[in-house]
């Protein structure tokens, strides 16, 4: 018996171009198995974000021990995902979670030279 095909809706992203909310979109399917490095791809470029975000944070004393970020994806006809900015429109919802490995002893939490 062969393994199912798990197949993924596409849509265009809407243009903008005319100025109204509804307007005719263009649906499609692709294997997903086709598709997984555009996935990938979207949730690392997140998950980048989210890390450098972290790193930025000022030093104020206070740490980031987890943080959470949601985000809904869809499926460009050609190649390449594009973020929702609601679940109705998406393909898929997608949640990371970062949790910081605990600062060993000594280390100042916040980033900053002591003194």
């Amino acid at each position: 018996m062969s393994e199912p095909i798990v197949r993924v809706e596409t849509r265009s992203p809407l243009s903008g171009s005319d100025g109204r909310q509804i307007s005719a979109r263009r649906y499609g399917t692709a294997e997903l198995t086709q598709r997984e490095s555009d996935l990938q791809a979207a949730i690392r470029s997140v998950l980048g974000a989210m890390s450098q975000a972290v790193r930025n944070a000022p030093a104020t004393g206070l740490t980031v021990g987890e943080l959470e970020v949601g985000f809904n994806v869809a499926f460009a006809p050609e190649d390449g995902v594009y973020l929702c900015s609601s679940p109705a429109e998406a393909t898929f919802e997608v949640k990371l979670s970062l949790k910081l490995a605990d600062t060993p002893q000594g280390a100042d939490p916040g980033g900053a030279a002591g003194g």
